[in-house]
């Protein structure tokens, strides 16, 4: 019979899962002999730790000009996700706001069929029911003057218009909706829009300058 010098299979699976090589004397591998990803460097056997896929559940919240769509967009080439704007669940093509139980019901059952999943939106009515699912809420608060500077300079957005002319045809009805935020007292203010934040138990941050976007990984 022969002796093996042993660690604990805890400890080394702990070691197997740092998220890089890890270097275990030839004489303690033995227990890895079904690991994969596995290879001999002379007496030393270089343990590969497994891909490990990031899990994002992210609710972003702020105002219509924020950079919500152009965060989450930024975000899912960084890591494969489905994403969802609110607002295809508060309205559905109507110019009346479904009602807000529909609207909940609507998101839990997308909610349902993701993996990895970013929502945002400036509705925190829906926010409120789904913010037990999330992993992170990201806050962006960059002023009512840089949100219309946003709004005036935005791209055409096929999924919510039929024709840059359209989508043109409504940027006054935007910009003096999105100048009110500061004073509503609704879902869509910036009064709500602190207090959910503040609600919110959970991994938070907050980013009242466009230019600290960049940092967000």
């Amino acid at each position: 019979l022969h002796s093996f010098p042993t660690r604990r299979s805890s400890d080394l699976s702990a070691l197997h899962s740092q998220g890089k090589g890890t270097r275990i004397p030839r004489s303690e591998c033995w227990l890895l002999r079904f690991c994969p990803g596995t290879e001999w460097k002379g007496s030393l056997k270089v343990v590969a730790a497994p891909y490990r896929k990031e899990i994002m559940r992210v609710i972003i919240l702020g105002n219509a000009g924020a950079g919500k769509s152009t965060l989450a967009r930024k975000l899912m080439g960084q890591e494969k996700a489905s994403r969802l704007s609110l607002d295809e669940v508060a309205f559905q093509g109507s110019a009346q706001r479904r009602p807000l139980q529909d609207s909940i019901d609507d998101v839990k059952r997308w909610i349902d069929g993701q993996e990895s999943w970013i929502i945002e939106g400036c509705y925190a009515d829906i926010m409120e029911s789904i913010l037990d699912f999330c992993d992170e809420l990201i806050f962006l608060n960059p002023g009512v003057d840089a949100c219309l500077a946003h709004c005036r300079t935005r791209p055409w957005e096929p999924d919510k218009f039929r024709s840059r002319e359209e989508q043109d045809s409504n940027l006054d009805n935007l910009l003096a909706w999105v100048a009110t935020y500061e004073t509503r007292k609704d879902e869509y203010g910036l009064l709500r829009h602190i207090a959910l934040f503040d609600s919110f138990a959970g991994r938070k941050r907050e980013f009242p300058l466009p230019s600290e976007y960049d940092s967000i990984p």
